[in-house]
This record gives structure tokens, C-alpha cells and sequence, in this order.
């Protein structure tokens, strides 16, 4: 259906933008574009309900406990800071990624259209190979593997964030020995971390 959608809204766009967008680019947005559509469409629904889920429990937890509340806001806010700077880098190396796919696609249109010519001519044809296919392949190849290595470690540096909260709860604090932050007052803050977390 969204392929359908998408041929029907590149046949009623003018010439003109279609001719500056390129047949490789418009291959790979019927291709590869639609496929991530599909396959992201079913997480939404889950990240939606997931939020509600966390503003329901940070309303709770302002309730329960407003200072609290505040230090994980703000532990919260730095800690979204420092996970989108890593995946900003990631997006922008997949951007680059994508440019030369283009052009891999482009590399690809040239062998099914020009087969002939590039049999016919050697040295063209090893040119063809070593300057733009090998070249882009090899780009290409760079980009979504640092893309993914940046993206591995972002998760790795999201999961160290998603159990500091509790690390600092449970070893920080007791060390302070704050005169007004009971035994009771710290088992109970620990336990309201964690099901936030949860």
C-alpha cells in the first residue's frame, strides 16, 4: 500500500523536480525507504504508549517526592543531552551513507543501461569498476559502518545511563550522610527509581 502511495505521488510531481531528484534516488526511495518505513511504523505505537507510561510516573513521582523529582529531571535532561549528541553523528554519517547509496544506485543503472558499451570497451570498463563502483562501494561500506559503530555505542551509553539513577541512589547519597535523608526516605527513593525505570 505505501509503495502504491509512493509511485502515485512521484507520477503527480512535476517533471522537472523528478529530473533534479535522479533515478537513483527515487529507486532506492521505492526500494530501501519504504522498508524502513514499514518496519519503524509498528515501534511508534510502542514509544507513544511508553511515554504516556513515563509522564503518568514523573506526574507521580513530582507527587511523591519533588526533590526527587528534580535531581532526575535534571539527570534526565543531560543524560537525553549527551545520548543525542552520539546519535546526531550516527544520523548525520547514515545522511552520507545514503548520498553515496545514490550513487551506487546510479553505478548500478549504468551497468543494466550501458552493458554493451562496457563490454565492448576494456579500459572504460576497468575504469568504470576502480573509479566509481569500487570507490563508492568502498565509501559507502565506511559511512554505514561508522554510522552503526556510533549507534552501538550510543545504546551501550544508553543502557550506563539508564542504571545511574540507582547507582547514585544507592552509593552516592549514603555517603553524604544528609541529616535529613532517613534510611526509610532512601529505600523509598530507590524504590521509586527503579519503577520508574521499569
Amino acid at each position: 500500500q505505501l509503495q502504491v502511495e509512493l509511485v502515485e505521488q512521484i507520477l503527480d510531481y512535476p517533471l522537472r523536480q523528478l529530473e533534479f531528484i535522479g533515478k537513483s534516488r527515487l529507486m532506492a526511495a521505492l526500494t530501501e525507504d519504504v522498508d524502513a518505513v514499514s518496519k519503524a511504523s509498528p515501534w511508534l505505537t510502542g514509544l507513544l504508549a511508553n511515554s504516556a507510561l513515563l509522564l503518568g510516573c514523573l506526574v507521580y513521582l513530582t507527587w511523591l517526592s519533588p526533590v526527587l523529582f528534580a535531581g532526575l529531571l535534571a539527570f534526565m535532561l543531560l543524560a537525553l543531552y549527551s545520548y543525542q549528541i552520539l546519535v546526531n553523528r550516527g544520523v548525520l554519517a547514515l545522511k552520507s551513507a545514503r548520498q553515496t547509496r545514490d550513487r551506487l544506485f546510479e553505478d548500478f543503472r549504468t551497468i543494466t543501461e550501458g552493458t554493451k558499451e562496457l563490454k565492448i570497451h576494456q579500459q572504460r570498463r576497468r575504469a568504470f569498476i576502480n573509479e566509481d563502483v569500487m570507490k563508492d562501494a568502498a565509501e559507502f561500506k565506511h559511512h554505514r559502518t561508522f554510522a552503526m559503530s556510533v549507534f552501538a555505542i550510543s545504546g551501550s551509553w544508553a543502557l550506563i545511563l539508564f542504571f545511574m539513577p540507582i547507582a547514585i541512589l544507592l552509593f552516592l547519597f549514603p555517603i553524604f550522610h544528609f541529616t535529613l535523608y532517613s534510611v526509610q526516605t532512601h529505600t523509598d527513593d530507590i524504590l521509586k527509581v527503579f519503577f520508574e525505570i521499569s
